[in-house]
């Protein structure tokens, strides 16, 4: 245009350097004129800046920056062609052309004529630094920078280049008499944060051309803010922000200061302005609230391989997508389809494209299009390239290639969305269950020891936190360290009938950590596990023996033994260290465990203990428990008749014997606080009190344990972490795991009874 106009156009010859059209009383019929009081005066202009820091008045629109080699630095700028095209036909094209009554003197005689011109569609608000950049209009040559609206002026070349190309002199002449009456606003915007209020004042202006389309994007809205660093909405109502023809208030805030970690992203960006470029801005950039809700749920998605920018970008990517298979129009991407119907729950576009990034099927389709047929190939290369898909996405097992194109084409899209809604009470599972692992962390952490020595253990004890930590009192708040010997080894072909004893150097740096606490509110516990051999502990000072009587015949959990006279091994010692001499604790009264009539603590018996149910003892794989006990052998099959009720999972200690019973009764009798289990086993103690694993896959496992314990917990009333809201999340979405923590009535018969003696033959 800016070539071949003054060579077209008599009128133009002088370009930028033609003087403002003013108003002209001597004008003659042809004559291009002015029809605004003020014209651009310099010293008009620096005088109104210097005292007021604004100036108005009428110039050239061939003094307006284009704002085209601004693109790669503001892409906000950038309008789809359609809505462009749209604007030019509404505002400079000849079905708009004012047609004023004007009277003119011919010889004697007054004629009446009509005098065709375009009228400049609005104020075009610009910005300078100094006021030394806005004192000669005659070195304004496209340097006038806009704080807002380059559209318009893009509409305006179009329109010209149109004429040019029709070689229609009378539209020519139009354009450039309206591009000669522009009304200028300047202002003196010294820093950035003057000249985003002007640009939003600018852009508000532009909404009642009716094109809302055109304005800014709340992108760009949002960069403003935070430019402003706004952190309270008042902050924004101080500054008469608005957006939408809405003044700020606190749904826009909200919506800015969400965008504003995904504003930087690359990806995000260029994903929005493919969107806005090839569909407009009224589809997602302008709608403030879908831009929340599209964040929203990105962020509620996102994981460690996945940022919630990735996945906000991935989103709008498959929403232009959609748009370009016809599985909607950009008319119908409602805020409701997108986001979530609100009378039905159904989740919408957003979370079912969600639902095909967790299939991975990107990245399994791009391998495998190398063996479709060339025009299939050609097609997918085409959609996965348009989406801008990173190989680093985690890799899919089986083919998803079918899925994918179907997707596409918008045949699954229902069922990708029912997907998406049966995940949110899933979400919601997994939501109650990270509470119940955060309750837990509260009370129970982890520990593994380097080596099975004095010193590892020790050093796995000064890293056990608040258990380490732990100031309490004597006779109100004590700390219990504690090992069983039965919940140390397992290395035999039969271990649910034979007894499986520590080796004789771990069992002694056990009892040597043990014996070198010596807090003084200190009480350590060794457990023989029913193998009177192990009860070798060095007789220490303060250190007595107690006795746990089992009820029953504790017969082994599976296969057969021969019963024999006096064969069952009912009793279990404990060595008891107290911290100071026993005159000094108080005797506690008993609740539990008094079959023989124990009264307190004064008697050191817990009669009457059940052994430990297996429906209580959480079962392991034989791949898991060989990690967890570091055998160098296979973990022996269970015997047919375990395998025919519980299947080929198995304790992790065919010996456990304790239930969780014993341990809250020791726990309330000896006022425990805080607990260092040297041997956690099955987490019986874990979940008695809610510990150090044997390695780090006992140390996994163990903590899953005690996560399902919690979450259990969370329901039962008096527990630590009972609280009426978590325990109906609970009940609601595990309902399961609270009916496997109770033993059925089945097992308990089964272990209850006394098993007859066999036959002699």
């Amino acid at each position: 245009v800016r070539a071949e106009l003054p060579s077209k156009l008599a009128k133009a010859k002088m370009m930028q350097k033609t003087p403002p059209l003013a108003i002209d009383k001597d004008s003659k019929a042809n004559d291009l004129t002015g029809y605004k009081a003020g014209v651009w005066d310099p010293s008009e202009c620096v005088a109104s800046l210097q005292t007021t820091g604004l100036y108005e008045a009428s110039g050239l629109s061939l003094w307006l920056r284009t704002g085209a080699l601004d693109a790669v630095a503001n892409p906000d700028d950038d309008i789809n062609w359609g809505n462009l095209l749209s604007f030019e036909e509404n505002f400079f094209s000849k079905n708009v052309v004012f047609k004023a009554a004007v009277s003119r003197t011919s010889g004697a005689k007054k004629q009446k004529t009509s005098r065709k011109r375009l009228l400049w569609p609005c104020v075009m608000v610009c910005t300078v630094e100094s006021i030394k950049d806005a004192t000669a209009y005659e070195h304004f040559d496209s340097s006038l920078r806009l704080a807002g609206g380059n559209f318009v002026l893009w509409a305006w070349y179009v329109a010209l280049f149109r004429a040019l190309r029709a070689q229609d002199k009378e539209m020519l002449e139009m354009l450039w008499e309206c591009g000669c009456c522009v009304t200028l606003q300047l202002r003196l915007c010294e820093d950035e944060s003057k000249a985003c209020l002007a640009r939003n004042q600018a852009s508000e202006h532009l909404k009642v051309l009716g094109s809302p389309a055109l304005s800014d994007t709340f992108l760009t809205f949002a960069r403003m803010v935070a430019v402003f660093r706004l952190e309270k909405q008042e902050e924004g109502d101080n500054l008469n922000l608005r957006y939408g023809n809405a003044p700020y208030n606190a749904s826009i805030h909200k919506a800015a200061v969400a965008l504003r970690p995904f504003l930087g992203h690359g990806g995000f960006q260029k994903a929005a302005l493919q969107l806005d470029l090839a569909y407009g801005r009224d589809v997602l950039s302008t709608q403030y609230s879908k831009l929340h809700r599209l964040v929203s749920e990105a962020n509620k998605a996102a994981n460690a391989s996945r940022s919630a920018q990735d996945l906000a970008s991935w989103m709008i990517r498959m929403l232009t997508l959609s748009f370009r298979t016809r599985i909607i129009s950009p008319s119908k991407a409602t805020e409701q389809w997108l986001c979530q119907n609100r009378s039905t729950g159904a989740q919408g576009f957003w979370a079912a494209s969600l639902v095909c990034l967790e299939a991975w099927v990107v990245d399994h389709a791009r391998k495998l299009s190398a063996k479709l047929p060339e025009a299939e190939k050609a097609k997918l290369d085409t959609v996965l390239d348009e989406l801008s898909v990173k190989e680093k996405f985690n890799k899919a097992t089986g083919s998803m290639l079918d899925l994918l194109l179907q997707v596409m084409s918008g045949k699954f899209l229902q069922e990708c969305r029912s997907l998406a809604t049966a995940n949110v009470g899933f979400a919601q599972a997994l939501a109650v269950a990270a509470d119940g692992q955060a309750e837990r962390k509260k009370f129970v952490s982890f520990s593994v020891p380097a080596a099975w020595t004095k010193d590892a253990i020790l050093a796995a004890f000064r890293g056990s936190g608040k258990v380490y930590s732990h100031k309490g009192s004597l006779n109100s708040a004590h700390r219990l360290i504690c090992a069983a010997a039965d919940l140390v080894n397992e290395d035999n072909a039969e271990p649910w009938s034979t007894a499986c004893a520590p080796t004789k150097t771990m069992w002694e740096a056990v009892s040597g950590f043990c014996s070198g606490v010596s807090g003084s509110e200190d009480f350590i516990m060794i457990f023989d596990g029913r193998m009177r051999e192990e009860n070798h502990w060095e007789k220490v000072q303060h250190a007595e023996e107690a006795t746990i009587i089992y009820s029953g015949g504790c017969p082994p959990r599976a296969g057969r033994t021969r019963r024999v006279p006096c064969g069952a091994r009912k009793l279990e010692s404990i060595t008891i260290r107290f911290p100071v001499q026993r005159a000094k604790i108080r005797a506690e009264k008993k609740e539990a465990f008094t079959a023989c009539g124990e009264a307190s603590t004064y008697q050191g018996t817990y009669s009457g203990v059940s052994f430990r149910p297996t429906a209580e003892i959480p079962l392991i794989s034989k791949d898991e428990k060989a990690k967890v006990l570091e055998l160098q052998q296979a973990v022996p099959d269970a015997p047919e008749l375990w395998q025919d009720v519980h299947g080929s999972d198995v304790p992790l200690f065919w010996q456990e014997s304790k239930p969780i019973a014993f341990y809250t009764a020791v726990l309330r009798e000896y006022k425990i606080q805080a607990v260092f289990d040297v041997t956690a086993g099955t987490g019986a103690l874990m979940e008695a009190c809610l510990g150090a694993g044997l390695n780090r896959d006992h140390m996994s496992w163990v903590q899953a344990v005690a996560d399902r314990a919690a979450c259990g917990l969370i329901a039962v009333e008096g527990s630590t972490l009972f609280s009426e809201e978590g325990a109906k999340g609970v009940r609601k979405h595990f309902k399961n795991i609270l009916e496997s923590l109770v033993p059925t009535g089945q097992d308990d018969q089964e272990e209850e009874l006394e098993p007859a003696s066999p036959s002699q033959g």
